[in-house]
């Protein structure tokens, strides 16, 4: 099997280099599978995790200010853990381990760009998540809301009246927000901000 240095990973996931994904799962997700094992995990989690994590280290990398001070397999670990310990906090457990080969040597500005980075992928994920559940009417009508179309363009193209747009976007957008706070991830998030 081909061997990376840090760079060429970083490099890799940025290009979604098919098989630097593969050696990232081949060496990175044993050590994953059993932190998250012994932090109250099931493997369909440590999957999920190992995904959020490329996903988000994929996003981080993808800023222009982005820049690291460690090697790749700090950064993953690092990233992996504070993913699987907000999942933690949104399930309201407490973490019993954390990653003991990883050797964790973030600066405090890297870890908080790091969960900056998170937070704004958890949010974002958060809204998609509710966004995706409410009817086909309420999508179209808030999107099209956010994209600054007025509320007179969005009655005419929907074959109602003004008034009526005006009231089901209202309408719409609470329903949005009432699943959106009544999720627990989004009570862990709110606490850190």
């Amino acid at each position: 099997m081909a061997s990376y240095t840090s760079e060429e990973l970083f490099e890799g996931v940025a290009r979604h280099d098919s098989d630097v994904l593969q050696y990232l799962y081949l060496e990175y997700f044993k050590n994953l599978r059993s932190y998250v094992s012994q932090n109250k995990g099931s493997l369909e989690d440590a999957r999920d995790l190992f995904q959020e994590t490329v996903v988000a280290i994929f996003q981080r990398i993808s800023q222009e200010s982005f820049t690291v001070d460690c090697s790749f397999s700090t950064y993953f670990f690092a990233t992996a853990r504070i993913l699987w310990l907000k999942e933690l906090q949104a399930r309201k457990q407490l973490p019993s381990q954390s990653f003991s080969e990883s050797n964790i040597e973030l600066t405090a500005t890297d870890e908080s760009d790091l969960t900056a980075s998170i937070d704004a992928m958890l949010q974002q994920n958060l809204y998609q998540k509710h966004f995706m559940k409410l009817s086909g009417r309420c999508q179209i009508l808030l999107q099209l809301y956010i994209e600054q179309v007025s509320l007179a363009e969005i009655a005419e193209m929907m074959g109602v009246t003004e008034k009526f747009v005006k009231k089901k976007k209202f309408e719409c957008k609470e329903k949005l927000l009432k699943r959106i706070k009544n999720d627990p991830l989004y009570n862990s998030l709110k606490d850190e901000i």
